[in-house]
């Protein structure tokens, strides 16, 4: 008597964890992506609202009146911080009369690496105009 085996159909357990291996590899390296791509976007975020307080410090600065060289310092909003250095401005070593050079930076971020957004702008106090 022959005795045919049947042909069996469906998966060895050898089969089923190498498939299992391989979406643990794809999906890690996935969620990777995601997190580097969210970590990029809060990144840009917050160079845009740092980009946005320079401006407005330095619109302020503009409308002041009195105006003089110095330092000036304040917190925009929670977690960032501003410094303004506002001196004369030099053409190839000469003071320019009535113009001021502000160098301003905005920090955010603790920890060993703060990020920073640095702005050099020309400043016409307005009682010279």
């Amino acid at each position: 008597m022959i005795h045919h085996r049947a042909r069996q159909h469906g998966f060895t357990l050898l089969e089923i964890l190498v498939a299992f291996v391989m979406l643990a590899l794809v999906g890690g390296a996935l969620l990777q992506l995601f997190q580097g791509g969210l970590r990029n976007m809060t990144h840009s975020d917050d160079y845009a609202r740092a980009a946005l307080m320079a401006e407005s410090t330095l619109s302020r600065l503009r409308a002041e009146a009195d105006l003089e060289p110095g330092r000036q310092s304040g917190e925009p909003a929670r977690g960032f911080r501003y410094e303004v250095i506002l001196s004369p401005y030099l053409d190839q070593g000469e003071p320019v009369p009535d113009l001021l050079q502000a160098d301003l930076t905005i920090q955010w971020g603790g920890g060993e690496q703060p990020r920073r957004y640095q702005v050099r702008s020309l400043l016409l106090p307005r009682g010279s105009r």
